[in-house]
């Protein structure tokens, strides 16, 4: 028997408002899979980086690229600037001018959009910690050094984001050579040229390092996951850059502690975070936190061989979360890697 066509559209709709319903109230993790997929890019030939863990990344949305500086090779430890083109997939060293920052690992950088320069600071090598900032500018390639009259204590493993509002590099905890971990939160001002304490008085994130960090524009806020305390850890916490206070986020669901991690926050208010080391050694994993709803999912999607200490950088305008090179299990690595949506 045919159904007539008044009923046909009645349960067309019906089964289209079903199927809106079951996507709705389907697990985060398996939406979050139809939206992002990794890929390599790895150059198949042409100059490259020798393999390195544990420097920096900014992506410079200028000329479309991602440049890194430092970290340490099977040679020691790198002071380097190179380039990777996001549209050709080619790797460029950058003949800079001026005195490079000392070789380093475990510093900071930040990408000022107004003066079109990466920001470095801290960091270690061998037994010298540092306190130093510098600023490459990306149109002519100098670097220069920041000398700000009072500057914290010197150190490596901390996290650092750019708040745009107020021009500043906010940074977070850290490791000394004094054999202590930091829980203060320190802003540069990037006009001019000074540090402040930001450490609120009330609560806050235990000491640690090794932690990792993020932007997130529609609260402003500095977002915070994981890091080193006799152990890893697995955490997560927001600082409101203009009340400057602390506020843990919920935990239900969260990840295997870590450090050495990579993350960033994508238009959809979602903090993402990939790889580090755990407990059980390195992970490939990438986990998902809606700053929203504040619940974990697992991204379910192959995706690079598992690392940490790897270089990062996120390509906001083009949704692009590319990563570099790391450790795995001991063996450095020089594969590129990029998380991207899928389209729909």
């Amino acid at each position: 028997m045919s159904i007539p066509a008044p009923c046909r559209r009645t349960v067309v709709v019906a089964t289209l408002c079903l199927l809106a319903l079951e996507i709705a109230n389907a697990p985060l993790e398996a939406q979050i899979s139809e939206r992002r997929t990794w890929r390599e890019i790895t150059p198949a030939f042409g100059p490259a980086p020798e393999a390195r863990r544990n420097g920096v990344a900014v992506y410079d949305p200028v000329a479309r690229r991602v440049v890194i500086f430092g970290g340490i090779g099977a040679g020691g430890h790198l002071n380097g600037t190179w380039a990777f083109d996001l549209g050709t997939s080619n790797w460029t060293r950058l003949e800079t001018r001026g005195t490079p920052p000392p070789p380093r690992l475990g510093h900071d950088a930040i990408y000022d959009a107004q003066g079109r320069r990466m920001i470095v600071w801290a960091g270690q090598h061998e037994s010298r910690f540092f306190n130093d900032v510098w600023a490459l500018d990306l149109d002519n390639l100098t670097w220069r050094e920041l000398l700000p009259a009072t500057r914290p204590q010197a150190r490596y493993g901390s996290a650092s984001i750019f708040d745009p509002v107020e021009r500043r590099l906010v940074t977070f905890a850290g490791f000394t050579d004094l054999s202590r971990r930091f829980q203060d939160t320190q802003a540069f001002d990037l006009d001019t040229d000074t540090w402040e304490d930001l450490t609120p008085a009330g609560e806050k994130p235990e000491i640690r390092c090794l932690l990792t960090a993020a932007f997130d524009p529609a609260e402003r806020r500095m977002i915070i996951f994981g890091g080193q305390r006799s152990g890893p850890l697995g955490d997560i916490w927001a600082f409101d850059l203009g009340s400057r206070s602390w506020t843990p986020l919920a935990a239900g669901g969260a990840p295997p502690g870590r450090f050495f991690a990579a993350s960033f926050v994508d238009a959809q208010r979602r903090f993402h975070v990939f790889g580090g080391q755990t407990a059980g050694g390195d992970v490939s994993e990438t986990w998902v936190f809606d700053l929203a709803d504040e619940r974990w999912s697992r991204l379910d999607v192959p995706g690079p061989p598992p690392r940490s200490g790897m270089f990062a950088a996120y390509a906001d305008d083009e949704h692009r979360f590319v990563v570099f090179g790391g450790t795995s299990a001991g063996r450095l690595l020089s594969d590129v890697w990029e998380l991207v949506r899928v389209p729909q």
